[in-house]
């Protein structure tokens, strides 16, 4: 008898447990407004793509990572690594794959974020739709760069990237894609309608 309701008893909790997670899940869709655009495959292929990559003696990892990012791409998007101080063959790598590379040395102003808006202003005479930073170490998984667009705007932020002791760059307002249960690695504001919602690094 006992065994009976202690199944009944799990059954009828397993079931809440579904229905709470569902319910959960449709609230976040309905307050992110998160959904697939119907006429996302028309605007994809109207929509250019530009895909920053900072790297800093990224010798041995970039062209794979190159290799899982440019089969994605159409032929007007393009791919912008930004060699940061590097001291190795970086640049050799990228330059053999037929990949854009811009190269910036300054020994005072170093890191990623000082990488980026370098990257950022090349972009400024001729800017596209969307820009998308990703680590010279990563590799993309098939349709990522497709799968990201569909949340695009979102999320308008304003962005500072920032370390623990210093400001890196200067406020910019780009279209954002949160991962979440990753680490941010800079302290975001967001602001969604009229709220203003402020991140720290760990938050997300």
């Amino acid at each position: 008898m006992l065994t009976i309701l202690s199944v009944l008893l799990f059954l009828l909790s397993f079931i809440h447990f579904c229905l709470a997670v569902t319910l959960m899940g449709e609230c976040l869709a309905s307050a992110l407004n998160i959904k697939k655009d119907e006429n996302f495959n028309d605007k994809w292929l109207h929509t250019s793509v530009s895909v920053l990559i900072p790297a800093h003696n990224e010798e041995r990892v970039i062209s794979q990572t190159l290799k899982t990012i440019i089969p994605q791409l159409k032929s007007t998007d393009n791919i912008i690594v930004i060699a940061d101080n590097c001291t190795d063959c970086t640049v050799a790598v990228v330059e053999n794959m037929g990949v854009k590379i811009i190269e910036r040395q300054n020994d005072l102003l170093k890191g990623k974020g000082y990488a980026l808006d370098f990257g950022v202003n090349y972009l400024r005479e001729n800017p596209p739709d969307v820009v998308i930073f990703i680590d010279a170490d990563c590799n993309v998984e098939q349709n990522a760069i497709a799968s990201l667009l569909i949340f695009f705007g979102i999320f308008i932020a304003w962005v500072k990237f920032a370390r623990e002791e210093l400001t890196l760059t200067t406020l910019m307002k780009i279209p954002l894609y949160i991962l979440w249960k990753i680490p941010l690695y800079f302290k975001f504001l967001f602001k969604r309608e009229n709220q203003w919602i402020r991140t720290e690094r760990d938050d997300i």
